[in-house]
């Protein structure tokens, strides 16, 4: 048997999965559900979402010692169409590169586009992708 926190978890994470797929701009249908690569609803780090705060709060221009603001192409799809709205997706670290280099966590964001876009948080550079819900989900 499942412990209560365990059950209470998964019920929250089915719980927020059925909200974000009544948000606008919400896609999962560019992702194959067979592969274990898709896009998935689970909670972006608490650093992510204050990365993405601090992006909006100052023009997209990362903190000193982070990268950031380089074109993402999503050639594969896997997250909505930002370029047919005009827009381009970014691609920006959430922490300063270490000993072993960048790591693999980015936030995503559409650019310039005149569809509403969710920012996405990737934990292992692009092999899964978690939208940014505000007020739902945030550690």
């Amino acid at each position: 048997m499942r412990s209560i926190p365990t059950r209470l978890a998964r019920m929250l994470s089915v719980a927020v999965f059925a909200f974000a797929l009544l948000l606008p701009g919400w896609t999962a249908a560019a992702a194959d559900p067979g592969e274990s690569n898709d896009v998935h609803v689970m909670v972006p780090p608490g650093d992510a979402y204050n990365m993405l705060e601090y992006l909006k709060g100052h023009n997209w221009t990362p903190p000193p010692g982070i990268k950031g603001g380089a074109v993402y192409q999503n050639s594969d799809g896997r997250l909505p169409d930002c370029a047919g709205a005009g827009g381009l997706w970014r691609e920006y670290d959430i922490y300063p590169p270490g000993p072993a280099g960048r790591g693999p966590e980015r936030i995503l964001s559409c650019h310039g586009g005149t569809l509403v876009v969710r920012d996405w948080y990737t934990p292992d550079h692009y092999v899964t992708f978690d939208p940014f819900i505000w007020g739902y989900n945030r550690p």
